[in-house]
């Protein structure tokens, strides 16, 4: 199992993340690593529109509203070495 993101400049790949994961992770922590990674990576970019996308409804609903989320993140994340 593992996370990833890249980011997209017109149609060219300019940044790639990846980590592979502990089988014991779940698809939701690692979905949520990725997307953790990538907000941590467009937050060091120059001031710019950009767009994010996630194809995991459960980690948005987490992001968005991260206090209601039965699962607590990306605060209490724990990634499994």
């Amino acid at each position: 199992m593992g996370a990833a993101f890249c980011v997209l400049t017109d149609i060219n790949i300019t940044h790639r993340w990846s980590t592979r994961l502990s089988l014991r992770n779940t698809v939701f922590q690692a979905e949520i690593l990725a997307l953790l990674k990538a907000v941590e990576h467009a937050v060091t970019l120059p001031t710019q529109q950009l767009t994010i996308l996630v194809d995991n409804q459960a980690s948005i609903n987490s992001a968005a509203n991260p206090k209601e989320s039965q699962f607590n993140c990306p605060e209490n994340l724990q990634v499994i070495p």
